[in-house]
C-alpha cells in the first residue's frame, strides 16, 4: 500500500484534543514495514503550529493526487482507511497495466 504514497505532511498542536486523530494516523502509517516498502516517501511532521490552528493531514500519491484531510472531523482510523483505499486502487490499476 505504502509504495503508492509519495509524501505525507501532518501538522498539529500536540496539546490539543483535536490532534488525537493525527497522532493515531501517524502511529498507523509510520511502521517499519511501510517505511521499508517505500524509502523514497518523505514525511513532514510539524508540531509547532499555533494552539488555535486546525490540524491538517496531506497525503500526496504517485499519480499526483493530493488528499487533504481535516483530522478534526474524522478519527485516525478513518484517515488511514481513506489513504489505504486510494493507494490500493492505484496498486490495482498499476497491476492491471502490466
Amino acid at each position: 500500500m505504502f509504495k503508492q504514497v509519495k509524501k505525507v505532511s501532518v501538522k498539529f498542536s500536540p496539546f490539543k484534543k483535536s490532534s488525537t486523530s493525527s497522532r493515531v494516523f501517524l502511529n498507523r502509517i509510520m511502521t517499519k514495514d511501510n517505511i521499508s516498502a517505500n524509502p523514497n516517501c518523505t514525511f513532514e511532521i510539524s508540531t509547532d503550529i499555533p494552539y488555535n490552528a486546525s490540524p491538517a493531514v496531506v497525503v500526496e500519491f504517485k499519480d499526483g493526487k493530493v488528499m487533504d484531510i481535516q483530522p478534526k472531523t474524522v478519527n485516525g482510523d478513518q484517515i488511514y482507511s481513506s489513504v489505504y483505499k486510494y493507494a490500493k486502487k492505484l496498486k490495482d490499476v498499476e497491476e492491471m497495466g502490466r
